[in-house]
């Protein structure tokens, strides 16, 4: 058996506006240490599978990031995405691509997640993998809630024989508050981790039996020649998401419970998740808080802050832009973002 390992390295990261940003989005930035995400996403799969076998899969706008971030990856194993069309046409494209023997087995793998536990990741990453060499098995990695949250989609658990490897009996898209609670009190539902393992065979089959359409697409996109002709076929594949196109249409889909310490670092709150400050803030620059709680506060080296009594408040500066929101409204900031594309002196900072 052989992992692939195949890095989705072409998201947007709104979340951690102003600092990821088009030109330079989450995953090339260095959020909790000195690498960045995409860097130390690059190290973990380099222990686990060496680097020959790590694939990535990004926009061309990208390539320069990439090669300035890991000089070390090869780029005979970059897959260029014309355009982002959410992760089922990229996941797609990268089957397609890359040559696979019948044993070896694809791991899709998110740019930009917290792995608090090598040792056990390992573990988990190789018993997922023995397990999608089963006949038409999708597998993905299941994270067991610590709380009420509406950042994750949710994976209703079937029966399981060890306690370990479960049926996956739904796939549920993120929740408002009130069933979250009610996914996290019934214990039978899983966050939904984004980490996927299948076969080359398993994963053409799918698409063909639950996004036929797709699948045709993408065999005209890959089968044209001309290159605006090529750029306009991409442009006519479906835009969704791998969860709607396939997990949740897939009949045998295993779910393996992580044992590691995992988080997906989505936003500028889930940096208190991964601080060791009693009052669960997290702070980094020159900053003074007193009675602060709850708060993210990251600013630059040029420039000094004090806050005073904030609760549930995260203060971004960047350059000579402030960014305050409240904590519990942060997912707000797609919708900002929209509007400040219309505002001409809000360009730059985009």
């Amino acid at each position: 058996m052989r992992i692939i390992p195949i890095v989705l390295a072409g998201g947007r990261g709104q979340r951690f506006w102003p600092y990821s940003t088009i030109k330079k989005p989450k995953q090339f930035l260095s959020i909790n240490g000195k690498n960045s995400l995409l860097f130390e996403t690059f190290a973990r799969l380099k222990q686990i599978t060496g680097s020959r076998h790590i694939h990535m899969i990004a926009n061309k706008t990208y390539k320069n990031l990439i090669k300035k971030d890991i000089p070390t990856f090869n780029f005979n194993n970059f897959i260029e995405e014309p355009v982002g069309r959410d992760t089922a046409p990229a996941i797609l494209l990268a089957s397609k691509l890359i040559d696979a023997k019948k044993d070896d087995v694809f791991y899709i793998s998110p740019a930009d997640h917290y792995i608090g536990d090598m040792e056990g990741f390992k573990k988990n990453i190789n018993l997922c993998a023995e397990t999608a060499l089963n006949k038409d098995v999708i597998v993905t990695l299941g994270i067991i809630p610590k709380r009420a949250d509406t950042g994750y989609g949710y994976i209703e658990l079937g029966p399981t024989k060890n306690n370990i490897i479960y049926n996956a009996k739904n796939f549920r898209e993120k929740p408002d508050l009130k069933m979250a609670e009610k996914y996290y009190k019934s214990g039978k539902f899983i966050w939904n981790a984004g980490m996927f393992f299948f076969t080359k065979a398993t994963i053409l089959k799918s698409y063909g039996l639950h996004a036929s359409f797709m699948l045709e697409d993408m065999e005209n996109y890959l089968g044209e020649k001309n290159a605006s002709k090529k750029l306009e076929l991409f442009n006519r594949i479906e835009k969704t998401s791998f969860d709607y196109a396939i997990m949740e249409n897939h009949k045998r889909i295993k779910v393996v419970k992580a044992n590691f310490d995992w988080d997906d670092l989505g936003s500028w709150n889930s940096l208190k998740r991964i601080s060791d400050s009693k009052d669960n803030n997290y702070i980094e620059g020159n900053v003074y808080a007193h009675n602060a709680k709850n708060v993210v506060v990251k600013a630059d080296k040029n420039i000094k802050i004090v806050i005073n009594g904030l609760d549930n408040i995260n203060v971004i500066k960047k350059d000579d832009l402030l960014y305050v929101t409240s904590s519990k409204r942060e997912s707000d900031i797609k919708y900002i973002l929209k509007k400040l594309e219309k505002e001409k002196d809000f360009a730059k900072y985009l």
